[in-house]
């Protein structure tokens, strides 16, 4: 029999194909090519955005593939995504995103956070936050920021979700700053392992 630590019992695996069917993961994968720009009309706005306000980063249905959807299901709002299975998840993706600003001398900043919810998305706690800084002569590039793995425990019922975040004090991003594509391939793309 093969045995594995939970994280407060040890489970039996007394077959060979209950334990690799443990051991494969389940995942889900979001991937998406399309983008997703701040304007005077978007949620937030631009203006709310440069302001502070937290930017739910939303999905579109086709992009999401998921191997096992008794671990993970989308949620309507395709912004937010509830567990379905109690355990522990890796976490790991990349967005593209640009600022747009047009001053050769300004300097700016965005923040990638993964937020958790155990209340249904009425509060919400960062679980992980990852800053990029775009210098000057940089701010109409689009650059990668990328989350490159974090262990997340998960009960049954709780939420999580991407965000974006413009650092206070910082440059304002500028008419259709957002989440762009890169090279053709995708603008942003994550997986969520069990």
């Amino acid at each position: 029999n093969v045995y594995m630590w939970t994280g407060t019992i040890w489970e039996e695996y007394p077959t060979y194909s209950g334990f690799v069917e443990r051991m494969a993961p389940d995942d889900v994968y979001l991937k998406s090519t399309q983008n997703y720009q701040f304007t005077a009309t978007s949620t937030p706005t631009l203006s709310g955005y440069n302001s502070g306000t937290l930017a739910p980063i939303p999905w579109e249905l086709s992009s999401i593939i998921i191997s096992n959807p008794d671990i993970v299901q989308p949620i309507s709002d395709l912004t937010t995504f509830k567990i379905a299975k109690k355990g522990y998840y890796d976490i790991s993706g990349f967005i593209n995103y640009t600022p747009n600003i047009s001053s050769s001398s300004a300097s700016t900043g965005s923040e990638l956070i993964l937020q958790k919810s155990v209340d249904n998305g009425d509060t919400w706690q960062n679980a992980m936050s990852v800053s990029s800084t775009y210098e000057k002569e940089a701010t109409r590039i689009s650059q990668t920021i990328t989350i490159p793995f974090i262990i997340i425990p998960f009960e049954v019922g709780d939420i999580f979700r991407f965000a974006l975040s413009k650092p206070t004090g910082l440059t304002n991003h500028s008419a259709s700053a957002g989440i762009t594509l890169d090279s053709g391939i995708s603008s942003k793309s994550f997986r969520i392992s069990f």
